[in-house]
């Protein structure tokens, strides 16, 4: 446990002015890092940090347990003694979000962590520079656990501000959840046909009709992807039915969002679900799942640009994967 922290943030009885959210499930070997880079934020205002442990299975709750003993003015956390997730209880937004003091709710999930100890000082300048803002985020490192691959940056440069229409097309990879902060009134009023298992998904999508949204080019985060256990470890291993049931999962949160804001984005919205079926067939043809059942079954769901674009796609992957095998037999016949 670090023992040094941001000046701010230590016994402060006073409303906090940012609530930190964080979830936690099976991180043992993640969750003292991302308290510490909460404790470690220089602030002129007080904090509070919000965690949910979901009933883990490891050690994660006896490290909680150590800060709260701690901080406890500061660590609010909750250890629940049976999964929620599995009864359909999505984290933040029932077990945190309602409790939240703060005018301003960071994110960051308990296996990602902050490297910048002005990050909430900066996030929250800016929002009061602009309050127009409903929420922002900024630049991450995306760091792979399972060593797949080496270290990369999460950037847009050259921007500032983003119409709701790129938001909603970028979807959850557009912005990591680690680098979000929102205005509190953005959980105001949210339908509870928003809360899938589509991450911060339905929050964004929220924060777009009451506000814009602001970005900040500076790394401030570090997200830790194929973590075992993690939302993007169980989808990189899912087999194809189960990512058709998260694409239904996906369409039906759109379609609820799309009748909550009375059709507004109606056509970005069909542009999106049209993307992510032209992605998901493309990966369907590329591992030989059943083509006709599937292509029947997605192909209602696309825009005629994007049946062309998959198709496209499907030539350049066949193309690429050519051209290794090629070159692969070359080097044994050399061999």
């Amino acid at each position: 446990m670090n023992n040094e922290h941001g000046s701010q943030n230590k016994a402060d009885n006073s409303a906090p002015l940012v609530s930190i959210s964080c979830i936690t499930f099976n991180h043992e070997h993640f969750i003292a890092q991302a308290i510490d880079s909460f404790l470690m934020q220089k602030t002129t205002f007080p904090i509070e940090i919000l965690l949910h442990d979901d009933a883990s299975t490891d050690n994660t709750a006896n490290i909680i347990r150590e800060y709260e003993a701690k901080y406890p003015e500061i660590i609010k956390p909750i250890y629940e003694t049976e999964n929620q997730w599995k009864k359909g209880k999505k984290g933040s937004a029932v077990f945190n979000f309602p409790r939240a003091r703060g005018k301003y709710i960071a994110i960051c999930e308990g296996d990602d962590y902050w490297i910048d100890s002005q990050k909430l000082s900066k996030q929250v300048m800016f929002m009061m520079q602009h309050p127009n803002l409903s929420m922002s985020f900024h630049a991450v490192r995306i760091d792979y656990a399972d060593s797949s691959r080496g270290s990369k940056i999460h950037r847009h440069k050259g921007r500032q501000f983003f119409k709701a229409k790129e938001v909603i097309l970028g979807g959850g990879s557009f912005y990591p959840t680690c680098s979000v902060m929102f205005r509190k009134d953005v959980i105001e009023n949210l339908p509870t046909s928003f809360l899938t298992s589509t991450g911060q998904v339905p929050l964004v999508l929220n924060a777009v009709t009451k506000g814009d949204v602001g970005y900040i080019d500076e790394i401030m985060a570090v997200r830790n992807v194929h973590v075992p256990g993690s939302w993007t470890k169980k989808m990189t291993e899912s087999n194809f039915d189960q990512k058709i049931d998260f694409l239904i999962k996906v369409e039906m949160m759109l379609n609820a969002f799309n009748k909550h804001t009375g059709f507004k984005f109606k056509r970005v919205i069909k542009k999106k679900i049209s993307i992510a079926v032209r992605h998901l067939l493309i990966a369907a043809i590329l591992n030989r799942e059943d083509r006709k059942k599937n292509y029947e079954f997605l192909k209602k769901r696309m825009l005629l640009t994007d049946r062309f674009l998959a198709y496209i796609g499907c030539l350049i992957n066949f193309a690429v994967l050519r051209r290794k095998l090629k070159l692969l037999r070359s080097v044994k016949k050399e061999q």
